[in-house]
């Protein structure tokens, strides 16, 4: 028994290691959105426990999400979207965002709209949001004129540091304040990056 279990151990260290770690770089929107494979704008639809094979024939636990689309802005998507992320317990935060145990690594709820630019899928099929919280939006609808707005588990803060563009986009970035976006606007900004 202990045979088996030590590697066990030393791979869900090495991923948790990886995670953590992952989520102390900070990144602008225009890296964020270079370092993804996947942009889009959906509803969580389905969550449900799942399990992936690792090397060595260990079993991890996931969660696999599956999203409908409702618009694509980066990569091949279809209508609907199944991804699967390290599984771990929630806690509430702040603008109704979720968030996982594992540092940074979000959690979705079924019902809500998330903006997600994320990774390529690993070997063995898991994927999450570069930057993890940085490229996870929740989609909030706020106000008496039921306005959508976005905001990361960072608040979207440093979104916009160090973005060298000329143009339209300068401007558009120039005028931004930190904390939560119009909805329109920002995936009018992720499709002007995308380009």
């Amino acid at each position: 028994m202990l045979k088996n279990s030590i590697p066990t151990m030393a791979l869900v260290v090495l991923l948790a290691t990886n995670v953590m770690a992952s989520s102390s770089v900070k990144m602008n929107l225009a890296e964020l959105v270079s370092r993804s494979r996947r942009i889009f704008a959906g509803k969580c639809v389905a969550a449900e426990s799942d399990y992936v094979v690792a090397p060595g024939g260990v079993r991890l636990a996931v969660t696999k999400y599956t999203f409908e689309i409702r618009r694509a802005l980066k990569g091949s998507l279809g209508q609907t979207l199944q991804i699967r992320q390290l599984r771990s317990a929630a806690v509430e935060s702040g603008l109704g965002i979720s968030k996982s145990i594992v540092a940074g690594l979000p959690v979705y709820e079924i019902g809500r709209e998330y903006v997600l630019l994320l990774t390529a899928d690993s070997k063995i099929g898991l994927t999450a949001p570069v930057g993890l919280q940085q490229g996870s939006f929740s989609v909030v609808t706020k106000g008496g004129h039921r306005q959508k707005i976005v905001a990361n588990g960072l608040n979207n803060a440093g979104l916009f540091a160090l973005i060298n563009q000329s143009g339209a986009l300068s401007k558009m970035v120039s005028g931004l304040p930190e904390g939560p976006l119009a909805f329109d606007t920002f995936v009018d900004l992720l499709g002007k990056l995308v380009q």
